[in-house]
């Protein structure tokens, strides 16, 4: 099921380009790259990209698809076709752990839903979901593994999670 929060949608990552890889601005690249991935249910590139060495480990790329997608799948069931975005992003880095907070909002267009006559019918009616945000308390974790931002599962319910992965982020808190 699409997981609550910011981690719900930033659970892809992109090799740091642009500066230090290590940097907070690679750091959100790879966010945003990882909206692009999800948007995409590139999961194959996501499992190989953001998935710490420990959480491959874990799980296989099929199993991370399934966690993965159908919570995607359920929300544009519920909402209809649209895009997952982020806003209000802020990111930092300590050390080798990246800090990430921001709101994750779906957006999908209303245009096909509409089953209305007059000047509603044809606009292109939009509806945003917030779908949860990372605040300073409870920010998204990343780890830089391997020369990439990857980012760390916190929810031991995943198939995909490894309590290792957690370590770091403890001794840079």
């Amino acid at each position: 099921m699409l997981r609550a929060g910011l981690a719900a949608m930033l659970s892809l990552q992109l090799l740091g380009c642009g500066g230090e890889r290590g940097s907070a601005a690679a750091l959100e690249t790879a966010v945003h790259r990882s909206i692009t991935l999800m948007n995409e249910a590139d999961w194959e590139t996501a499992y190989r990209d953001v998935l710490t060495n420990g959480q491959r480990a874990a799980c296989s790329v099929e199993e991370y698809a399934e966690s993965e997608g159908a919570g995607l799948e359920a929300l544009r069931e519920t909402v209809g076709a649209g895009e997952l975005g982020v806003i209000e992003l802020t990111t930092e880095v300590v050390g080798n752990v990246g800090l990430v907070t921001g709101t994750i909002i779906y957006t999908a267009q209303l245009s096909e839903q509409l089953e209305a006559e007059g000047p509603v019918s044809g606009a292109g009616l939009v509806a945003r979901r917030n779908l949860g945000t990372a605040t300073a308390e409870n920010p998204d974790f990343w780890v830089f593994e391997d020369g990439a931002w990857r980012w760390v599962q916190r929810r031991p319910d995943s198939p995909c999670f490894n309590e290792a992965d957690l370590k770091p982020i403890e001794a840079a808190r």
